[in-house]
Formats: C-alpha cells, structure tokens, sequence
C-alpha cells in the first residue's frame, strides 16, 4: 500500500484524471455518508480515531516488514482489511450501479471476489518497500461524514505524500471507509477502473466477476 500511494502521487495521468471528478467526490462522501450505511452514526472520537489509523499503519508496515510468501501476505493483508475496513460496503460502491443488477449470488461471488484482488494487487507490492514510515498530523470531525485523520508518508530522499484516511463508526466499530492519496479518492480511482472491466465485457457481470477472481489468485 505504501507503494499505491507513491504510485498514484506520481502519476501525472492518474491525477488528471481523477483530480478531474472533484466535484463529483463531495456527493461521494455524502452517498456513502447516507444510504449505503446501515446504521446511523455515533459520536466519534478525534483522538480514537487517530490512534486506530496509527495502529493500523502500524500493523501494515509491521507485515510489510515480515517474512513470508506472496500469497502468506495476501492472505494476512485480507484479515487485516477484513477487520479495520469496511470492505462489504467499499466493494457495493466500487462496482457502482451494476450492483442493483445482481443477483444474491453474484454479489457474494463478487464480493470474495474482490476482497482477494484488493488483497493481491497491494500485498504484490510490498516488495517496493524502502524504508518509508508514516506520521499522523492530524484529525477533523466531519460529523456524519466521519473523522477525516489526515498522515504524511514519508520518503527517504523523496517528498513525502499526504494521505486522508476516512474513519466511520457506523458499524458500530471504527472502520476505514476510504483513502484520499494527494487529494485523490482511491474508492473513486476504484470504481473507475471496475467500470472500464465492465465496460470491456459489454457489461456482462459474471464475465466481470471471473476476470476479477482470475486477478486475486495466485
């Protein structure tokens, strides 16, 4: 994921493009803010959610570091998400409206199927790991719209890259619900790049789905 963020920062092409949809990203966050969510709010806690993106930065680079396979780190990444994100709901809104188009089956098919591929695409990274750390700066409460912890990465010899984490309790527990890399929401960079695989298949949503668990396996 430290990669993913130097990725996207450096990418002159990515920011153009998704910089492009800004005014697209305030009803974004209200979208997630309101009807995906099960649950009504809590009052959150500034400083909780802070030391929660510390821990799971923390827990990230810590696996980062360790030893082990390819697919050792993909499956330990998973828990991790699976546990300080809110991935059933990220996933709702990365396919966008074919979502309503599935059938019981497919959502469940597609939603394994993309936790792996998340899981896959940023744990084959951790291999561009070069000794880059992060410092949390601070934290705004959004109200409904979560706590927004806003963290520096940095870079030995390089600049370092501002990273929003948006925090929401609607679960009951905190959890991350996106990642804004230099300004750049990854749940819109996301949905975006589901849309063109769409796209490419005619729209054909099991033909999506396979080609989206043939990219999470190993």
């Amino acid at each position: 994921m430290i990669a993913m963020f130097k990725r996207v920062a450096r990418s002159d092409c990515s920011r153009r493009k998704f910089l492009g949809s800004a005014l697209a990203a305030t009803a974004v966050v209200a979208g997630l803010a309101g009807g995906l969510a099960p649950v009504p709010g809590h009052a959150q806690d500034v400083e909780q959610s802070k030391a929660f993106v510390q821990d799971v930065a923390d827990r990230l680079l810590a696996l980062v570091r360790a030893p082990g396979t390819a697919q050792d780190k993909r499956d330990a990444l998973k828990a991790l998400l699976d546990e300080t994100a809110a991935m059933s709901l990220i996933a709702r809104y990365a396919v966008g409206r074919p979502w309503k188009d599935m059938s019981e089956t497919q959502r469940d098919a597609y939603v394994a199927a993309f936790k792996n591929y998340l899981s896959r695409t940023y744990s084959s990274r951790f291999t561009d790991y070069k000794g880059e750390s992060l410092e949390i700066l601070n934290a705004t409460d959004q109200g409904k719209k979560g706590v927004f912890v806003l963290s520096q990465v940095k870079i030995p010899g390089g600049e370092p890259i501002d990273v929003e984490w948006r925090v929401s309790d609607r679960s009951g527990s905190l959890q991350i619900i996106d990642l804004y890399v230099a300004g750049v929401s990854m749940l819109i960079t996301q949905r975006d790049e589901f849309t063109a695989m769409l796209d490419q298949r005619g729209g054909n949503i099991d033909a999506f789905i396979s080609e989206l668990t043939q990219r999470g396996t190993f």
